[in-house]
């Protein structure tokens, strides 16, 4: 009797850390589409865009002031032209 109780404890703690670890490893929704709640989501979804190479979308997290979309502008630049070179090579 007592080893059939104690069975059952293991498996309701089991399940309830499995439960509680799928619980916070879950990310949070608002994340999932890009939305900043403060500069440092803004920076990291800056940064994130710009090293995925979706510089229309990391522009939208930047200061909009001609030397800001100049150096975007190039860094786009030099990220095509080494993808069609590092192509070649393959």
């Amino acid at each position: 009797m007592f080893l059939c109780i104690l069975h059952d404890a293991k498996k309701i703690t089991i399940t309830l850390l499995v439960s509680f670890t799928l619980l916070i490893a879950c990310k949070d929704a608002s994340k999932t589409n890009g939305d900043s709640e403060n500069n440092i989501d803004a920076a990291e979804n800056f940064i994130r865009a710009a090293l995925d190479g979706k510089f229309k979308d990391a522009m939208n997290y930047m200061l909009a002031d001609s030397a800001n979309i100049h150096s975007l502008d190039e860094n786009c630049s030099l990220v095509k032209k080494n993808s069609s070179n590092s192509k070649e090579v393959l």
